[in-house]
């Protein structure tokens, strides 16, 4: 009987068919079809969502943490007076703050030393250089560009862009036995201005002062010049 059965089912393409329907499973329904299709696209959506949620965080953490340390690194350049003052004549430098108290921040192209160092001006005896001058002659102390001060604000209202020479105003030199002046006027803006200037012309971010106004101190210790 079993082998009559098996070889009915070879004869009998459509029992086979028919049998073969039955074991397969059922489709699912077309609803949840549907709902498959819909939900694939949303999770996608959510996970790039996600996805650009997580690496903004992460650039505002990194953006914080440059704020942080770049406000540190200002705070140690600039602020800490314990920290930034304590450089002595000859250190390297790039603020006056960083040097100890009475010292700059300067420059002497002059001596090939391009490089800002803590530097220390002080009067010089002009006897103690040279006393191998004739009694018919004269040595004295001289200053260049007198009037090129560390810190002078220009009265054109631009700011100065050019070399300073001095730290000590006119009369600070007088006192400290300086007897030589050096001045250099030009003719600009129709009035006479002392200028730092390049090329005989001076310009507005190379003047420093004009001499007549009505408030004019600079020269004011040099009688020569009030009269």
């Amino acid at each position: 009987t079993a082998h009559i059965s098996k070889r009915r089912n070879l004869e009998c393409p459509a029992l086979q068919a028919t049998q073969h329907k039955d074991c397969r499973l059922a489709p699912p329904p077309a609803s949840a079809v549907r709902g498959l299709r819909e939900d694939q696209p949303r999770s996608a959506g959510q996970s790039l969502r996600r996805a650009a949620a997580a690496r903004r965080i992460e650039m505002a953490k990194e953006t914080v943490l440059l704020v942080v340390a770049f406000a540190a690194a200002a705070a140690f350049l600039c602020s800490c007076p314990a920290i930034v003052s304590a450089r002595k004549v000859g250190g390297t430098c790039a603020l006056s703050r960083n040097c100890d108290a009475g010292l700059h921040c300067e420059t002497c192209v002059v001596d090939g030393n391009v490089r800002p160092r803590c530097t220390r001006v002080t009067p010089v005896d002009p006897q103690s250089k040279d006393r191998g001058l004739p009694f018919n002659r004269y040595a004295w102390l001289t200053t260049h560009n007198s009037f090129a001060r560390l810190g002078t604000q220009s009265q054109t209202g631009t700011a100065i862009v050019t070399a300073f020479n001095q730290q000590d105003t006119i009369a600070e030199q007088l006192n400290n036995g300086v007897r030589g002046l050096m001045l250099d006027m030009y003719d600009f803006r129709n009035d006479i201005w002392l200028c730092h200037s390049y090329g005989g012309a001076c310009r507005n971010f190379t003047a420093f002062v004009i001499k007549h106004q009505p408030n004019y101190t600079l020269l004011r210790p040099i009688p020569l010049v009030d009269d």
